[in-house]
This record gives structure tokens, C-alpha cells and sequence, in this order.
């Protein structure tokens, strides 16, 4: 299966979390791809990243320790395609990951700067290693 690989590293920051990644986004190697995607603009204008790029630089969030990953690896058109073993399976493996790259960053702060944007809100969030919160439905990278 051809999917986007995870961009994390020990001591990220933050680790923003999608719910799968989108086919588009696998087709062209990059998250949150495509021109009308608000994800990279509204990281950048919530300070989340200190200079603005576009989803062919998606790597460059390492630089800054924030860190890009999914909850369900496979791709698909849209979220109704996903099954619920999707998500248990998902749960696992995303705790795993957590607890080796130990995202530091508060929660509830990212939470909220990803709140501007709806269409990001539900399925992006931010992840504590002793408290990681699984994303909703909702968002995709």
C-alpha cells in the first residue's frame, strides 16, 4: 500500500495528528496537498511555524519540531471508506509512535489555534505522550 510517510523525529513539539491521508495527497507525496488547502497557511498564521510554506515543503515542519502523521495509514477518497478495525489498529500503532517521539506540546493550546480553520478542527489535534488524545473524524492529510 502506497501511502505518505510520517515526518517525526525524537523531541518533536508538537505532532499533528490527520485522520488518513486523502488519495490526492498520496498521488502528489505530500500532506495536506493542494492549492485550497487552508492547513498551511492557518500553521503558519497561528505561529504554529514561523515562516510560510506550502505542502511541497511539508518535510520542512521537522525544522520548526513539529511533527505530521495519521491515525490511519491508508488512504482513501473520504473517511466514510475507513473501518472501524481501521481505527482500532490505527489507535495502536499512533500510541506507539507517540510514545517514541514524545511530542511536549500542551494540547489544548494547539487545539485551539487549529479551531480557526472548520475544516481542520475535527481531525487534527496535538498529542501529549502520557495523554494522547485521538483525533475525530473529520480532517485528512
Amino acid at each position: 500500500m502506497r501511502t505518505l510517510p510520517d515526518h517525526l523525529r525524537k523531541g518533536m513539539k508538537l505532532v499533528i495528528v490527520g485522520c488518513n491521508p486523502s488519495e490526492s495527497s498520496v498521488r502528489v507525496g505530500h500532506y495536506y496537498a493542494g492549492r485550497g488547502n487552508e492547513f498551511w497557511p492557518m500553521i503558519y498564521e497561528s505561529g504554529v511555524v514561523p515562516e510560510p510554506f506550502d505542502y511541497h515543503d511539508d518535510k520542512r515542519v521537522i525544522e520548526f519540531g513539529v511533527g505530521l502523521t495519521d491515525l490511519v495509514k491508508r488512504p482513501t477518497k473520504g473517511i466514510e471508506e475507513l473501518k472501524r478495525e481501521d481505527y482500532a489498529e490505527g489507535r495502536i500503532v499512533l500510541s506507539q509512535k507517540l510514545e517514541e517521539f514524545a511530542p511536549s506540546f500542551r494540547s489544548e493550546s494547539a487545539s485551539t489555534a487549529f479551531r480557526k480553520s472548520r475544516s481542520m478542527a475535527r481531525g487534527c489535534t496535538c498529542c501529549l505522550p502520557q495523554a494522547a488524545r485521538i483525533p475525530q473524524a473529520g480532517a485528512r492529510s
